[in-house]
């Protein structure tokens, strides 16, 4: 199971409790939603163009979920260094001492590159976003594809002519 703290909405909380994938179609997602004080259990389902863009990178569920509420993910950054209060009795009086150690984190990447959001489309860009020239969308890759189909089928039949030729006259 996995938690996850994001970033834009004070307090929320994503608790990832499965994820079903079904191979090269979808995957089921069950995670509860923890924020404001309230907490809901709900599913999403990655399918088409969410489900292909997945590929490796886990980190577009997260992205995906927080898009959905309209939160924002950030990624958990190492600090440079931990705190911890050490507390302790004056021997002499003993009145409680509090003091903060600071130590550096051994995780810690100074040069760790600036963290920029996944930016999804909106509906009035989805269109521009996902344009492919190459895609079988394409008006022009259609009437191309539809006048191959023409020509094969032009030669299928004379092929079909000519093999009926061969076994007419015994060649065949």
């Amino acid at each position: 199971m996995s938690y996850l703290t994001l970033g834009t909405a004070e307090g929320a909380v994503i608790h990832l409790k499965t994820i079903i994938v079904q191979p090269c179609v979808s995957a089921t997602i069950t995670y509860g939603l923890y924020m404001n004080g309230g907490s809901q259990e709900l599913t999403h389902v990655v399918e088409g163009e969410q489900y292909k863009r997945w590929g490796n990178d886990d980190t577009i569920i997260y992205h995906l979920l927080c898009a959905k509420h309209k939160l924002h993910y950030k990624p958990y950054v190492e600090p440079e260094f931990f705190e911890e209060v050490m507390v302790s009795a004056d021997e002499a009086t003993g009145e409680m001492k509090y003091e903060t150690i600071r130590y550096p984190n051994p995780n810690y990447n100074p040069n760790q590159p600036e963290y920029k959001p996944v930016e999804f489309p909106t509906s009035s860009t989805l269109s521009t976003v996902y344009d492919d020239a190459r895609s079988v969308h394409n008006e022009a890759d259609l009437q191309r594809i539809q006048s191959l189909q023409e020509q094969l089928d032009a030669q299928a039949a004379k092929l079909k002519n000519i093999t009926d030729l061969l076994f007419k006259n015994g060649t065949l």
